[in-house]
């Protein structure tokens, strides 16, 4: 089979779109995974996701996860939210201590394999760090010098003497990835590139 037409055979595992459909497919062992569902993986991850804000049609309804922790701890977040608290509260109702049940326990051991596998050392996410650590090194001195840019909780902090470079970091670290890009877009990116 030729090299071009291999590559157009190849769709992604989980929301089964064609190479051509996405702007990349990562391959794994056994498995491909298109950027979009590494969007979505990623921003199911990020504390500030909302499910009605993000829906639109490039981005799947569905986590693309193996069936075997979908079927435990559902497939959309808001599935997971729900099983989560209901398998808490369950497993703790009676005992002195908050705990998950085994199987759940278990699912979300197999998701955050999955996870680390398949998105966090992943070769090409791995190959995109030193894009993060400049962007988070560049909002760390822009923050250093324009102290009056902080929100104001963090420039209450140094009213009580707290050091400066401390306040800047716990705020800069503090934010999610998303935020950070934002962040970073509203200060260095000119408005009028952004169409």
């Amino acid at each position: 089979m030729p090299k071009n037409d291999e590559r157009k055979s190849v769709r992604c595992s989980f929301c089964g779109k064609h190479q051509e459909q996405v702007a990349r497919i990562i391959a794994g062992p056994g498995a491909y995974i298109c950027n979009e569902c590494v969007h979505l993986c990623m921003s199911i991850l990020d504390d500030t996701y909302d499910p009605e804000e993000q829906a639109g049609p490039d981005i799947p309804d569905v986590i693309p996860t193996p069936r075997e922790i979908r079927d435990v701890i559902g497939s959309t977040p808001s599935d997971r939210f729900d099983h989560f608290i209901h398998d808490i509260v369950n497993a703790s109702m009676g005992k002195n201590d908050i705990r998950m049940s085994e199987e759940t326990h278990l699912a979300m051991t197999r998701m955050r394999a999955f996870m680390f596998e398949h998105v966090y050392e992943n070769p090409v996410a791995k190959s995109e760090e030193s894009k993060a650590e400049r962007l988070m090194e560049t909002l760390y001195l822009h923050f250093l010098h324009h102290i009056d840019s902080l929100p104001d909780e963090f420039r209450g902090l140094l009213e009580q003497g707290e050091p400066r470079e401390q306040v800047v970091c716990d705020y800069v670290g503090a934010m999610t990835d998303r935020y950070a890009i934002a962040v970073y877009d509203d200060i260095y990116i000119p408005k009028s590139w952004m169409g």
